[in-house]
């Protein structure tokens, strides 16, 4: 792995010479593709493997570095492929593929009517730079793989793409299927080649231009042919937008599709760029290089998908520990063995009694975090709409990564490193101060990958909402260098964050969102609510329920409604004919705990209307689950938040505690970085906000309690499989005495509650149990045990046998 402090001298070298006679031959190999062996290389300017799930008018996806993609159109449709799926294009009154509007959201507002009605598609896009600059030189490679289905009598076109109606490059099959033309006007040249073409079988076709030299060849096997010049065509303009939130360039849905194909670059494959010369037949794994890739005769390559090469990730089919509460209990003795159990909830309990309850700790002490600038440090104060928080280490650093959202002009994703945690800095990674991420508007959480199977170039992933695309699974060797995966995780458009969550022990991946809170679908519950989706393999298309008549908020995307299952509910409070008021869920914030088995932990954002005054205020509570699914969430006392009041920001009262996506272990601590606002409105803003930090002795986020008037409790049975048993307990001002029971309830010999060494004056993360000062439990090693509590003014955190 290329560590991040030779990022920039990667940068200065990442140079590959490409034959031709200009400088504009000479493409700079940026770090995207350095820190990426097995994804497309650097000389891959466009990739189109057609292995995305259809869905609407989803995006197929490039994936090469340069993100050329294309929209699935109506003409088209996604088929069993050579390798994963293909494209299918077919006589339509429609395209097959179109190519993408730029990355914003001008698609929220010229591309859909609610009721799913196509009124624009045909969105302003960016030219392909790379990619005209590759078919302007000398070298360079176009390749794909073809099943002519039918013969025709005419000439057809297989690949058409140029700025507007100007010429470009086409790739046409002759009459009869007896040959193939090729017209690349950058370059400034035809080509016919005289070749007959079977029908009903897949073929390797490869366009090879050495040092202005075309060749042809077809399975492998070069075909002869004959070139003349034409009239070069000069590449049109750049054209990335100044403001992605908010420039159109007058692309209204009710402006013609004749005027938007005469006003943007345009990509058409089966037919031509004006829907003429239509194919009947399919393609596989288009990808354009700049270089030449055959010199001569060649075996046909296999496969250019990291998902179908033979280094493609397996996933795991067993885990060592499978879950202990993901069935209903029905009084069977629990293999416990030495999983470390928190008290989070009541799944180890069979009764309780007297004043001994399940509750939330009650955090303190929230510290303001700085941040380092050139006048000196200040407090570190978001910069507004911002909301796209995440905390992970790195190389013993604290990192906080942070979004500039889905609808942001500029969408760029910065980062901020430090060494204490409370001080941060940002640094030039060589796309400006602090810049990880240009040009795509989005909305994810970065996640440390736990599983021991990830390769080191995805040990940081992140699931994102990229704005007029999808939801996209980003990954990383550092939290630093980015690429995306070669294929959309699902075709959805989401409002707010998409945030991922590997589970150990069923070795799953989940990704939870948030539903819109107007968003029809089948739950009783109104309101915001967690969805989610899981899959054993996150670098493939993810599963889900496709929808006969998905929902549309006018996104080229179907809005994420009942695609996946419901995680975390809205709570209703109150519900008339009129109006329901809920406490809704804003993000799910969900983690697999990694110092617990069993143990799912989330921190939810719940948006919350008083009442009274129709204010809105957002909290961040606690929810818990044993299987990462069914969640139960903690209402919060708006008086006793999970993340301790911190009073008045500039005088003003703060309303809202937002969570960070992801938690810090530092030795027995866990942190946390909030978001404190005094403004609850998604925007933010006329409020003030600040970051800050607040920590949590390890394992202490909810736990057995009882006040002064006592209380007991009574375990589920449990295989003792060891010698000693620990508890994570604070008794300051109380006491805490245990028993131990056979299966039936009935006190063993000797420890009972009157020889148990009383607990009191104690704050312990780990406190030995012992009876008549002895710890050892060996004797009763292998026995199925319970476990009895009594406590007095008391907090019993975790159990653990060792």
């Amino acid at each position: 792995m290329i560590k991040a402090g030779l990022y920039l001298s990667v940068l200065l070298m990442g140079f590959t010479q490409v034959a031709g006679a200009n400088d504009s031959c000479v493409f700079a190999t940026p770090p995207e593709v350095l820190f990426f062996p097995s994804f497309a290389d650097g000389s891959t300017q466009a990739l189109w493997l057609f292995d995305d799930t259809q869905y609407g008018y989803n995006t197929l996806t490039d994936a090469s570095y340069n993100e050329f993609d294309l929209r699935l159109m109506a003409g088209g449709d996604l088929v069993s492929g050579v390798y994963g799926s293909a494209l299918r294009f077919k006589p339509s009154d429609n395209y097959a593929v179109s190519y993408a509007g730029f990355h914003g959201s001008i698609s929220n507002h010229h591309m859909r009517e609610k009721n799913g009605k196509v009124s624009g598609l045909w969105s302003p896009t960016e030219e392909p730079r790379n990619l005209l600059r590759t078919l302007s030189c000398s070298d360079w490679t176009i390749e794909y793989r073809f099943n002519l289905t039918e013969i025709n009598s005419e000439v057809g076109t297989i690949l058409d793409l140029g700025d507007q109606l100007l010429p470009g490059l086409k790739i046409e099959l002759l009459e009869e299927a007896s040959g193939f033309a090729i017209h690349n006007y950058y370059q400034g040249f035809q080509a016919e080649f005289a070749h007959e073409l079977s029908a009903q079988n897949w073929h390797h076709v490869a366009f090879v231009s050495a040092n202005n030299k075309i060749k042809l060849y077809i399975d492998g096997v070069e075909i002869s042919g004959q070139t003349e010049s034409l009239p070069r065509q000069e590449l049109p303009p750049s054209s990335k937008p100044k403001n992605r939130q908010h420039e159109n360039r007058e692309f209204t849905k009710d402006s013609t599709e004749e005027w938007k194909i005469a006003r943007r670059f345009n990509v058409s494959i089966g037919e031509n760029r004006l829907k003429q010369q239509e194919l009947t037949g399919m393609m596989d794994e288009l990808r354009i290089s700049n270089k030449v890739r055959y010199a001569r005769n060649f075996m046909v390559p296999g496969t250019f998908s990291r998902n179908y090469s033979l280094d493609a990730y397996q996933p795991k089919s067993t885990s060592d520990k499978p879950l202990l509460f993901n069935k209903e209990w029905n009084g069977q003795t629990l293999p416990l063995g030495t999983r470390k159990h928190l008290f989070v909830d009541d799944s180890m309990i069979e009764s309780f009694g007297g004043s001994t309850k399940i509750k939330v700790n009650e955090l303190k002490n929230p510290e303001p975090v700085y941040l380092k600038t050139a006048n000196g440090t200040v407090p570190f104060e978001p910069v507004q709409g911002m909301w796209r928080e995440s905390v992970f280490e790195h190389n013993k650093k604290i990192l906080f990564y942070i979004g500039d959202g889905y609808s942001h002009p500029d969408g760029i994703s910065r980062l901020y490193s430090s060494e204490d945690g409370l001080t941060f800095e940002s640094r030039n990674y060589g796309k400006g101060d602090g810049v990880i991420i240009t040009e795509r508007p989005m909305g994810g959480a970065v996640m440390q990958d736990p599983n021991p199977a990830a390769s080191s170039e995805t040990k940081y992933k992140m699931a994102s909402w990229v704005a007029n695309r999808g939801i996209y699974l980003y990954l990383s060797p550092d939290g630093i260098t980015w690429r995306r995966n070669e294929v959309a995780m699902l075709p959805l458009s989401v409002g707010g964050d998409a945030e991922l969550m590997y589970d150990d022990q069923k070795n799953v991946y989940y990704n939870f969102m948030k539903r819109g809170a107007g968003t029809p679908h089948d739950d009783e519950d109104k309101g915001r609510a967690a969805i989610y989706f899981k899959t054993d393999n996150p670098y493939k298309p993810w599963p889900f329920r496709k929808l006969e008549k998905p929902y549309f908020e006018s996104w080229t995307l179907p809005m994420l409604s009942d695609e996946g299952e419901t995680g975390m509910r809205p709570r209703t409070k109150i519900k008339t004919p009129w109006f329901i008021l809920a406490d809704e869920i804003y993000r799910p914030r969900p983690l697999k705990y990694q110092w617990a088995p069993d143990t799912y932990l989330a921190f939810p954002w719940v948006s919350t209307t008083k009442v009274k005054d129709f204010t809105q205020f957002i909290r961040s509570e606690l929810a818990v689950s044993r299987d990462g699914e069914n969640w139960k969430t903690y209402d919060g006392d708006k008086n006793k938040w999970l993340f301790p009041p911190v009073g008045k920001i500039e005088d003003a009262k703060v309303t809202t505690t937002l969570s960070f996506y992801g938690v810090v272990r530092r030795d027995d601590e866990i942190w946390f970085y909030v978001e404190y606002n005094t403004d609850a409105a998604p925007n933010g803003k006329d409020g003030y906000k600040r970051y800050y930090r607040v920590r949590a002795p390890l394992d202490r986020f909810a736990a057995l309690n009882a006040d002064k008037s006592g209380g007991e409790v009574l375990t589920k049975p449990f295989r003792l499989d060891g010698k000693n048993l620990e508890l994570n307990v604070e008794a300051l001002k109380g006491s805490v005495r245990v028993a131990l029971t056979d299966k039936e309830g009935q006190v063993l010999k000797g420890f009972g509650f009157n020889e148990n060494d009383e607990i009191k004056k104690v704050d312990d993360l780990r406190r030995l149990l012992s009876w008549r000062g002895s710890n050892d439990l060996g004797s009763l090693s292998g026995l199925d045990v319970r476990l009895k509590l009594s406590l007095k003014n008391a907090k019993v955190y975790s159990m653990q046998v060792k």
